[in-house]
């Protein structure tokens, strides 16, 4: 993934496998990430070469 695919609100995962996250800034070379486990909000920050974009799912 590249640092300019990394919009706020964009769907990702880390390419070795994870949960399904949510972009919720992007900080130089660092992408800030939200996702929940379970029920609680967690978060961190990542660089691009280690996330790839999710695409939507076809209706």
């Amino acid at each position: 993934m590249q640092i300019e695919d990394a919009v706020t609100g964009a769907q990702v995962r880390l390419i070795v496998g994870g949960p399904d996250m949510v972009v919720s800034y992007v900080d130089g070379k660092w992408i800030n990430c939200q996702w929940f486990a379970g029920k609680k909000l967690d978060s961190g920050r990542f660089r691009a070469e280690t996330l790839e974009l999710i695409k939507p799912k076809a209706e």
